[in-house]
């Protein structure tokens, strides 16, 4: 990948025109493909932390509603 190739995808992935810093790090990597767009990785338990989260306050509203 060349230098303006590298700067174009990191415009298109950050949004934003890239430092000197970052281009001296491309350059080091030899304008490598990275993850450098911040990207996060998915957590596989978010899923099941989300479901406890809703069932759990789906449980407290009807014992709330059954006490009242």
């Amino acid at each position: 990948m060349t230098k303006e190739e590298w700067i174009t995808e990191f415009q298109v992935l950050n949004g934003r025109f890239p430092t000197e810093a970052e281009i001296q790090a491309a350059m080091a990597n030899q304008f490598q493909k990275t993850n450098s767009a911040g990207l996060r990785k998915f957590d596989s338990n978010l899923l099941l932390k989300i479901a406890l989260i809703i069932l759990m306050a789906v449980f407290g509203y009807v014992v709330g509603y059954l006490f009242v």
